[in-house]
């Protein structure tokens, strides 16, 4: 019995571990402590499931938000479909042809909803099969559709396609010509990692760029990090990380290392651009004796009223992503202040109707982008370097006056 038919076996078993551990799933306890499940369960099961349990994929805060009133309709049924395993299994059953769950019994059921578990990903109903000898793992979607909600199509991902369904930005197409001006404050979703391997979603290059790790890994996300080799084989790492060290495997010639520090030295160095942009047009608006701002609170609430200022002097500005959204925190005469950049208006300006505005908005899109990837551009490190570098070079050549 291969393993794959050995986890449909005793899925059952999986799900009844599931739904006993406490809080399902906070970190508590793994499923290596359930009493008797040692003794019932394979091994390679229980590895797998506290390989999963350490992941962020366990992670139940967002599924709690979306039972409680935090998280209302309609964003409440986008965000089942990738932070529940209600939610995903729904969609699968959709074809993941529409961004949307709609069904009345899913909704009504959100006191049980958990975090995406084996179920969300593994369709345990299916059978188990062989091609080209390796064993079918059950995915659910082992091909994209053929729009993402990134407003992009990814093809070839192979066992990948069941990661990159969620793992995407979900604004729809963003880049200079789908969208010349940035509505609002608008920032991506933390979950750009698709975007930035198939090269889409920025602004001020050519896109799609996408990454040549496309056609050189076999299964694309699952190769680097569900540990199968880069020739074939099947994942069995469900801790879901990588590591650069990994990239020494296939690049004999370089060191994985110096890519990772020089892109953590690239955001770090655009956000300082983005930050001084947007210090310039704060303090001329206090210069010329008009600046307003509307106040946010640490949980994204907004104040009714806006803040004049007829003077002052500006300092400490620092670019903040809050809610998917842009903000900026400020000390103006030494009080700290937080907004959104959409709320920053300087001699009856705002911030985003002025050219320059548009480039710090657009700026900081693309530091949230390549942030929220996480992968300090070991995805596609060919684009990732052109995006910083031509970012840094258009937040910098502005004055950011109004």
């Amino acid at each position: 019995m291969n393993k794959f038919e050995t986890l449909k076996k005793y899925s059952s078993l999986v799900l009844l571990i599931i739904a006993f551990i406490p809080g399902t799933v906070s970190g508590q306890e793994s499923v290596a402590t359930v009493k008797g499940a040692e003794a019932t369960a394979p091994a390679q099961i229980l590895k797998y499931y506290n390989e999963w349990y350490q992941s962020g994929h366990a992670d139940q805060r967002l599924a709690n938000m979306i039972n409680s009133s935090a998280i209302s309709d309609p964003d409440k049924t986008a965000c089942l479909m990738c932070h529940t395993e209600k939610g995903f299994i729904e969609w699968s059953k959709q074809g993941f042809a529409s961004p949307n769950i709609s069904s009345p019994s899913m909704l009504s059921e959100t006191n049980t909803t958990r975090s995406p578990t084996c179920m969300a990903c593994h369709d345990y109903n299916a059978e188990v099969s062989q091609s080209q000898g390796k064993t079918d793992p059950m995915i659910r979607l082992k091909e994209s559709p053929s729009l993402l909600m990134g407003g992009y199509r990814a093809g070839g991902l192979g066992l990948g396609a069941n990661c990159i369904i969620c793992h995407t930005s979900i604004n729809g197409k963003v880049n200079d010509s789908s969208m010349p001006q940035l509505k609002e404050s608008m920032a991506p979703h933390r979950s750009t990692q698709g975007d930035v391997v198939m090269g889409e979603n920025f602004f001020f290059v050519e896109t799609p760029q996408p990454t040549y790790h496309l056609d050189a890994i076999y299964n694309t996300c699952t190769g680097c990090h569900m540990g199968s080799t880069y020739g074939g084989g099947e994942p069995t790492r469900h801790s879901f990380q990588a590591s650069f060290q990994s990239c020494s495997e296939c690049h004999y010639d370089i060191d994985p290392q110096s890519i990772k520090y020089s892109v953590m030295r690239g955001v770090k160095q655009l956000k300082k651009a983005i930050d001084k942009a947007v210090t310039e047009f704060i303090q001329n608006g206090l210069d010329t004796g008009s600046f307003i701002l509307q106040k946010v609170n640490a949980a994204g609430k907004t104040n009714k009223e806006y803040t004049s200022f007829s003077k002052g002097q500006v300092s400490n500005v620092s670019s903040q992503y809050l809610n998917g959204r842009q903000a900026v925190s400020v000390e103006i005469d030494g009080e700290l202040y937080l907004s959104y950049i959409d709320a920053l208006e300087a001699e009856g300006i705002k911030l985003l109707d002025s050219p320059e505005g548009q480039v710090i908005a657009k700026a900081g899109w693309n530091l949230y982008m390549i942030k929220m990837d996480g992968s300090n551009g070991a995805h596609n490190p060919q684009f990732i370097s052109e995006v910083l570098e031509t970012t840094k070079e258009k937040i910098t050549s502005i004055g950011a006056r109004p």
